[in-house]
């Protein structure tokens, strides 16, 4: 987990102060926990979600982390 921030997060910006660091960590758990794909979970995440078949709409990106993540994920029009 501690090199995951570090190679993920970290390596990728620089941090202004603690409060951005915080924020920093605080987006990047999450995106780590609802988003990322972990091999020993069989390419899932910790907090499982449903699958979003296409009567949900189009598939649209949606950045996290000022833009250092992104995902994809269907929305209406």
């Amino acid at each position: 987990m501690i090199g995951s921030i570090r190679r993920e997060c970290l390596d990728n910006v620089i941090v202004l102060d603690a409060r951005h660091l915080r924020r920093l960590l605080a987006d990047y758990f999450e995106h780590y926990h609802s988003w990322r794909c972990h091999r020993s979970l069989a390419m899932d995440c910790p907090a499982p979600r449903p699958v979003q078949g296409p009567e949900r709409g189009d598939v649209v990106e949606v950045a996290e982390a000022g833009g250092l993540y992104c995902h994809y994920e269907r929305r209406s029009a």
